[in-house]
């Protein structure tokens, strides 16, 4: 690179022929830039009529996206181009629904949403679509599966059951309470059932000591019971008594629990009747767990079961 005697400035590749270089001063522009590349510090500013070939706008906006109302939703309209769908004025909502001929598609749509029914809920599955036939549900009955997303009446009453939880279906043996400890016997509940009150049969202890028969559950808490209950209300005399739960109406569902018993009597105490002749089937038989005191329930940690298969479980009946 050197310059020659007009003062102009040459340059020779691998010892070619000098070429002269051109600058903005001596004619460089877009029409005599074809190939090659430079620096960018040696390119010229450039103006607009040095890109005669440029039609993009800089400065304003793409098929007017900017510009679009409140709510617009741009869409492809066509190669090259787009289109703007008008907001949702409804005072419902829509949603934005897109159409198709078979082999070409449509411009979107927005539509109000189509209301939940059998018609259009079948291709759902594990989803009740209809029923089969048409108004054969009954009022409080179980719903049955009856084909792929179809149901029918079950002709099953649903829970929680009007009937009597018998914890011993018959009589004739004792339970005897343990003064200051929760005693337990392990039952099941095989069905829903709501209860308010509990009868029960017990010989006479008509004194000032107390006692409080209930239910618990599996941890140990007191789900249901009549609260500490003076021996002049709980057994004045030998016979049958309906106490209420302290919980009022409470529904209780189908699984394990403890019959448990407690008071502060020490002697001559009020004894239950049980199931007879040491017939029952339970996973807890008359062990003790926790503290109480005054003859009141308390919570407390069960022991592991240990089935028992000729025990006297107190024979209540929770309703």
């Amino acid at each position: 690179m050197g310059f020659d005697t007009d003062g102009s400035l040459k340059l020779s590749v691998n010892g070619g022929a000098p070429s002269a270089v051109l600058t903005a001063a001596t004619g460089l522009n877009a029409s005599n830039i074809n190939t090659g590349t430079l620096p960018h510090a040696q390119l010229p500013a450039l103006v607009s009529a040095d890109i005669p070939n440029n039609a993009a706008s800089t400065t304003g906006t793409a098929a007017g996206l900017a510009g679009g109302a409140v709510g617009a939703i741009p869409y492809q309209s066509g190669p090259g181009a787009t289109a703007m769908l008008a907001g949702n004025t409804a005072a419902t909502d829509q949603v934005l629904v897109s159409h198709g001929t078979g082999t070409a598609a449509q411009i979107p749509l927005l539509t109000n949403a189509p209301a939940l029914n059998a018609a259009n809920m079948t291709g759902f599955p594990n989803v009740v679509a209809g029923v089969n036939p048409a108004g054969s549900l009954a009022s409080g009955d179980y719903v049955k599966a009856n084909g792929q997303a179809t149901a029918t009446d079950s002709g099953v009453l649903a829970g929680p059951y009007p009937i009597p939880w018998i914890t011993a279906v018959r009589g004739g043996g004792t339970a005897s309470f343990a003064q200051n400890v929760v005693k337990m016997w392990g039952v099941v509940l095989t069905f829903p059932l709501t209860t308010s009150t509990v009868a029960y049969y017990t010989t006479v202890d008509n004194t000032a000591n107390f006692y409080d028969i209930g239910i618990a559950n599996p941890s140990g808490a007191i789900v249901l019971d009549i609260g500490a209950t003076t021996g002049t209300s709980f057994s004045p005399a030998s016979g049958t008594y309906t106490k209420s739960w302290t919980q009022g109406t409470k529904t209780l569902q189908p699984g394990k629990y403890y019959v448990v018993i407690t008071t502060n009597c020490a002697a001559s105490c009020a004894t239950l009747t049980a199931g007879g002749s040491s017939g029952d089937i339970t996973f807890a038989n008359g062990p003790t767990a926790g503290t109480t005191s005054g003859g009141a329930l308390t919570a407390f940690t069960p022991p592991s079961d240990t089935w028992s298969w000729g025990a006297n479980i107190p024979a209540l009946v929770v309703k």
